[in-house]
């Protein structure tokens, strides 16, 4: 080296979040090495927290099915296989005969699980900040050996570690707290999560958290993900501290004044149409997508369990966008035609204005048509799919006889749409008082388009079908679908969807309410956060 210091030749071992050898820096051994007995055999001694194991007890653990004497073989070989690997590479051996029967790691050889106990063991004693904790922590937080969690040998010190890593992570947790350090708080519970997401204190420390810092929806969220995976994997509800706790939440949030509705924004789409939206919260995008053809982003912000959706929506690191279609709400109603074509560039026209590459889309019943097109069109920026009770051909659709009368309501007496589309959406499977809410709703519909607006839409609607466009969805799909929904969108619609798209899952649940603010939705929501998580 030209600045006259020496080389570092120590050899480290690497077991969490990915398996590795190091000399100083450079990575000599990894999970990609095919050899697997032989990591086997310096992984377990790794594991160990003196780094040294008796022959026979690993040979017990690595060939349990083999006789001593096949067994004692097959060491040999793969100590010699890993100990020929690592001199090519120019690195020392790091296996030695210890005490007869013993096998240990060589002297000088360092395990980052090593620096993990002495994190923890010197807790009590640190007297840095949460800060500085929280920097030599961060390289402790990774899974152990995530390639090997299903071996038996791995497994009670999987649990070790796991306990040590939580015991880390709980103490710069509460120095934080008492630091007022809150996003460093959350930070080390929600890395606690990530390593167990089966523990429930931590899911409750983390609504404290965000209840004290006066975020009660991103609360509410961590409460419905705490019982959706308490549920689907263990079949149990949250304990009594967790619901009370969601309560005083929920009780808290009733009492607070309507937020305002979010600053409505304009994009220009490319045949120079003006479109408006407006986004909620910061993070992931979730592209929420017009109804058609009712839509107006202002006038729905004021019915009660429309801005509740979204509010539920815009949970901790993600961003909800809600636009008006061309003709339609705030969005330029003045328009030459209404398209596949109009209805994708509104979409672009967003997307660009909102600089975002990648996004998920979420989209109610009629809005599934232009919805699946894009994702058909454009793979490389749509994650994910969630449709409400989705459809892919809007000829069908529009042949429906229930549909039919609609379209004669709007032929003939616009006047009562607003009125009859109110209690179509609003129902009465509402407990907060659906007779008030229809005028909520109803105006939002009249407000949002004209009848020469309404009829053109739904023309161009009941004349699309994108089923040919299904096999180019490549965004995985999440289908829901109430009981009550079936009248609105029969099987005869849905199915077509779910058994085109390649990879789509179908979830029907009980319930009256056929719009996505109806009825008991936080399951719902749960799902549908769970699905955006993946992937």
């Amino acid at each position: 080296m030209g600045d006259g210091r020496r080389p570092d030749t120590r050899l480290s071992i690497d077991l969490l979040g990915r398996f590795q050898v190091r000399l100083g820096e450079r990575v000599v051994l990894d999970d990609t090495w095919p050899r697997g007995k032989a990591k086997a055999i310096l992984k377990l001694l790794a594991l160990q927290p003196d780094h040294q194991i008796q022959r026979d007890q690993l040979l017990d653990l690595i060939w349990p099915d083999l006789g001593p004497d096949a067994a004692a073989n097959n060491l040999r070989k793969n100590l010699s296989l890993l100990r020929s690997e690592l001199a090519e590479q120019g690195a020392p051996n790091p296996i030695e005969r210890s005490r007869g029967e013993m096998l240990a790691l060589s002297q000088g050889v360092g395990v980052d699980l090593a620096g993990l106990r002495e994190h923890v063991e010197s807790g009590a004693a640190c007297k840095c900040s949460p800060e500085e904790r929280e920097a030599a922590t961060n390289g402790y937080t990774g899974q152990l050996l995530p390639q090997d969690r299903y071996e038996d040998w791995a497994q009670e010190a999987r649990d070790t570690v796991l306990d040590l890593q939580i015991t880390l992570l709980q103490d710069l947790c509460q120095r934080a707290r008492k630091a007022g350090a809150l996003a460093t708080a959350e930070r080390a519970v929600r890395r606690i999560i990530d390593l167990d997401p089966l523990r429930e204190d931590a899911y409750r420390s983390l609504m404290q958290l965000y209840a004290d810092d006066g975020n009660l929806g991103a609360a509410a969220y961590v409460y419905r993900r705490c019982r959706a995976e308490l549920r689907d994997e263990l079949e149990i509800e949250p304990s009594e501290d967790t619901q009370r706790l969601y309560r005083e939440v929920v009780t808290t949030l009733e009492r607070q004044p309507a937020p305002p509705c979010p600053e409505v924004r304009h994009a220009t789409t490319s045949d120079g149409v003006d479109v408006a939206y407006w986004t909620l919260g910061e993070g992931t995008p979730l592209l929420y997508m017009p109804a058609i053809p009712y839509t107006h982003i202002g006038a729905e912000w004021n019915v009660p369990p429309w801005r509740d959706l979204y509010l539920r929506m815009a949970a901790p690191g993600r961003m909800v966008i809600r636009y008006d279609t061309r003709g339609a709400g705030l969005s330029d109603r003045a328009f030459a035609e209404i398209s596949l074509d109009t209805h994708l560039a509104d979409i672009e026209a967003v997307v660009s204005a909102l600089h975002i590459n990648r996004f998920a889309i979420l989209a109610d019943r009629h809005a599934s048509v232009p919805s699946l097109a894009y994702a058909a069109r454009h793979p490389d920026q749509v994650t994910h799919l969630v449709l409400w009770s989705g459809y892919a051909n809007g000829k069908v659709f529009g042949a429906l006889p229930r549909i039919r009368s609609l379209v004669a309501i709007m032929e003939n007496e616009f006047d009562m749409l607003p009125d009859f589309v109110a209690g179509i959406n609003m129902g009465t499977s509402l407990d907060d008082n659906p007779e008030e809410l229809r005028p909520l709703m109803a105006e939002f519909v009249r407000a949002g388009l004209t009848q020469e607006q309404c009829l053109a839409i739904c023309y161009d609607h009941m004349e699309t079908d994108v089923t040919g466009l299904l096999p180019q969805v490549e965004a995985p799909v999440l289908m829901f679908d109430r009981v009550a929904s079936r009248v609105v969108v029969p099987d005869e619609l849905l199915m077509p969807v779910v058994d085109g798209l390649p990879d789509c899952t179908l979830v029907i649940r009980e319930g009256e309410g056929t719009h996505p603010m109806q009825g008991d939705i936080e399951e719902e929501q749960a799902l549908i956060d769970q699905f955006l998580a993946e992937n």
